[in-house]
């Protein structure tokens, strides 16, 4: 069973999480994307190992600004420089991710209803109740997003989502937000915090389009298998900073049997990819 937190700085804007759920759900999310890197973006990133820094998540922000504007379902705005957006450079933002501003939330956006977004910092869900607390989950909550993720203290980077992967998922319309944020962490944290509708499926129109005979087309399906590529290679290198391409003659017979757990929804995928890690760290030790 997964589950998120109905929580908020208030008991009405809890209510309002919900039915911006709902309505958005039968109408879809429409707006703008915002990705807020810290750094510019490198020429050979696409080379770059998967492995545990911020170098990796700051590229996977780039990504997810990438599969959003495949997609073609929103404008798509990223920031490059080291100063985040400023105040009241985003109007109109269904979609964010960005860092790295600590437990000081930066009024640059005016949300659309159902918005969904997280700020890759140490604190920002440490409190949704303290008045003058600014930590960006109460503050997103206080100015209207509908769903929203966070610390309650240092979780360390690598607990967070992977940008590209709970986008891309998020896109895809089929899985609801709990799904996409258990299959884009690379692990489990006590620290960590989702709060929205775990049910909420902000692009449920596309989703349901597929899901009427409509199946994935090749491309499509191989975009999956990319996805579910790198989310295990991440696991791997969570665990050694090695490459599963260059593990075992019989990691690409496990990797059929993850891409179809992916294909099916069965959230076991992230247990196999927890399984792995612990795996090879054992094998490393022995």
């Amino acid at each position: 069973m997964l589950v998120s937190r109905l929580d908020g700085p208030t008991e009405q804007i809890v209510k309002r999480i919900i039915d911006d759920s709902i309505e958005t759900e039968k109408k879809g999310l429409a707006g703008s994307a915002y990705f807020d890197a810290r750094w510019k973006r490198s020429a050979d990133d696409k080379n770059q190992k998967p492995k545990v820094d911020y170098g990796f998540y700051d590229r996977s922000i780039y990504s997810a600004a990438d599969l959003v504007v495949k997609s073609g379902r929103m404008p798509v705005v990223v920031n490059n420089e080291p100063e985040l957006f400023k105040t009241g450079e985003c109007p109109g933002a269904a979609l964010y991710c960005g860092w790295y501003s600590l437990g000081q939330y930066v009024p640059a956006f005016t949300w659309q209803k159902g918005a969904v977004g997280y700020h890759i910092a140490s604190s920002e869900c440490s409190t949704l109740k303290r008045k003058d607390s600014q930590v960006w989950c109460k503050r997103m909550l206080e100015e209207g997003v509908a769903a929203t993720l966070g610390p309650t203290s240092e979780p360390y980077v690598q607990a967070f989502p992977v940008p590209e992967i709970f986008f891309g998922l998020l896109l895809d319309g089929r899985l609801s937000l709990a799904e996409c944020y258990a299959l884009s962490k690379p692990f489990w944290s006590w620290q960590m915090v989702l709060i929205g509708d775990p049910l909420y499926r902000p692009f449920a129109l596309a989703g349901g389009e597929k899901a009427q005979g409509k199946r994935l087309t090749a491309n499509g399906e191989r975009r999956k298998s990319l996805e579910a590529w790198r989310l295990v290679e991440f696991a791997i290198g969570n665990a050694e900073g090695g490459s599963l391409r260059a593990w075992s003659p019989s990691c690409e017979k496990f990797y059929a049997i993850i891409v179809n757990l992916i294909s099916n929804r069965h959230i076991i995928f992230t247990y196999f990819c927890m399984y792995i890690a612990g795996f090879k760290q054992s094998q490393k030790k022995n």
